[in-house]
């Protein structure tokens, strides 16, 4: 029973989030149409102005560091905020030049200014903006297929942290497994990034009587990734990543086992 009920929760936990990435893909671009086919500024109620105060101020073509810097506004110039975006900041100089620009390079000039952030953007702009990400992903875990979720947190640039949960079945024999993996990613800027991971977890192997539903084996292991990280805008990216799995304990069952998988993503 208890495995059953597992097993259950593994199908809805796969495949609730399907559900939820539709979702965040057609609403932020909807909403983003919405601003920009309005015209909406930051605040819907007056455009503000700054004067750069700074030597230089990079303004890319995109709201991440990875877009490349396409323009400089330099120290005197005049700048009119026209949205705001998770951290970023959609500008336009007196030349009708418009970039993005990082919120934390402008903030002491809005401080200056008196320009208040508002609740939603210090909600969005806050400690995981940027940094949360959520997956789902379709596999070939040795010669069954595994359909599998996961959750990432970014730390630094280059490091992050990621919970996977996935389940394999093939025609006799099902397994489920769950791994919690670090992730290093030395060109986290660039649009297509490799990178490499390491990871532990569990693997539990159940047979497919449904009237004998037990399970066969259950074992830790270790894993090893290396996959290429493509970023298709600010929020949606496509990966393809190899795993080698290896059991950290001997037992029935326990062996060696490799995946190759697919994911979607979106990072809030």
């Amino acid at each position: 029973m208890p495995h059953s009920f597992m097993s259950a929760l593994l199908r809805r936990l796969v495949c609730l989030p399907l559900l939820s990435l539709a979702c965040l893909l057609l609403g932020p671009l909807a909403a983003r149409a919405d601003e920009r086919s309005a015209g909406t500024p930051e605040s819907a109620s007056r455009t503000e102005q700054l004067v750069v105060n700074e030597l230089y101020l990079d303004m890319r073509i995109g709201p991440h560091r990875w877009y490349p810097v396409f323009f400089v506004a330099k120290q005197g110039d005049t700048i009119t905020i026209v949205l705001s975006q998770a951290g970023w900041l959609l500008i336009r100089t007196t030349n009708g030049t418009e970039g993005w620009v990082p919120r934390e390079a402008l903030q002491p000039m809005l401080a200056a200014a008196g320009i208040a952030q508002p609740l939603r953007d210090r909600w969005l702009d806050g400690p995981l903006a940027g940094r949360l990400s959520l997956g789902v992903a379709g596999s070939s875990f040795d010669t069954e297929t595994m359909a599998k979720m996961w959750l990432g947190v970014r730390i630094t640039e280059l490091y992050s942290v990621e919970a996977s949960l996935g389940r394999a079945h093939g025609k006799f024999a099902s397994s489920h497994l769950w791994h919690i993996d670090a992730l290093a990613e030395p060109f986290a800027q660039r649009e297509l990034s490799p990178y490499v991971g390491l990871g532990l977890g569990q693997l539990v192997g159940l047979t497919e009587d449904r009237i004998d539903r037990r399970p066969r084996h259950t074992y830790a292991q270790a894993d090893l990734r290396l996959g290429m990280n493509w970023r298709m805008s600010r929020h949606i990216g496509l990966r393809v990543d190899g795993a080698m799995f290896f059991p950290l304990q001997s037992g029935e069952g326990s062996r060696q086992h490799t995946a190759l998988s697919a994911s979607l993503s979106y990072s809030f």
